[in-house]
């Protein structure tokens, strides 16, 4: 990051969580650790999966396929719809299906899983909260909701560069119009990763 800028990062919503806070996040980029200043808008947390692709539709669509880490666990992506307007935000669920006959116990950050939406050509990559929080996924059915915005997961406030474009005066700016893939992302090995689905992002 240029001396002298500032990165502007937005996170899906959790519960509880005031919007916006300004915060130190840590982001690990292999061995690399950058730090920014961040403005964070409501939260949410996640590891990725399989896809489960078809044609955007206006109405719920569950992910199916993938989503297996071993034996009686899966986990599925649902969305109200596949179909949003440029700079639009949905609300989401991830729903863990623990058979195991046993409650696991894994660790994270204000959740879990974050979904962002990728291209061909956009590959954000997620920004986690600093901190260490143990979550118990029991036996049955375990949920967490996801946001989903059709608006780049960063923009520097100082100049655009690859990737990372110039915040606009609202915050991130929208992502153009065109088709993507909502790619779920986990904190956590432990648990699957439901698979993925097709959004188009019109005007």
């Amino acid at each position: 990051m240029a001396a002298g800028s500032q990165l502007s990062y937005e996170s899906p919503a959790l519960t509880g969580l005031p919007a916006p806070i300004t915060m130190i996040i840590v982001r690990r980029v292999g061995k690399a650790i950058a730090a920014g200043l961040v403005v964070l808008g409501m939260t949410a947390c996640s590891n990725g999966g399989s896809s489960s692709l078809s044609k955007p539709g206006l109405g719920p669509v569950t992910s199916t396929g993938g989503g297996t880490s071993g034996p009686g666990l899966s986990a599925t992506l649902r969305l109200p719809t596949t179909v949003m307007r440029a700079g639009s935000r949905l609300a989401g669920r991830i729903t863990i299906t623990n058979d195991t006959g046993k409650p696991l116990h894994v660790s994270g950050c204000r959740g879990l899983f974050q979904v962002l939406l990728t291209s061909r050509t956009y590959h954000p990559l997620p920004l986690w909260l600093d901190c260490l929080q143990t979550f118990t996924i029991p036996t049955g059915r375990w949920s967490q909701r996801v946001q989903v915005d059709a608006a780049y997961n960063q923009c520097d406030q100082g100049r655009a560069t690859a990737g990372v474009p110039k915040c606009a005066p609202s915050g991130t700016p929208a992502l153009p119009p065109g088709q993507y893939v909502a790619r779920v992302f986990e904190q956590t090995t432990l648990l699957p990763r439901p698979a993925s689905l097709t959004v188009l992002v019109t005007r």
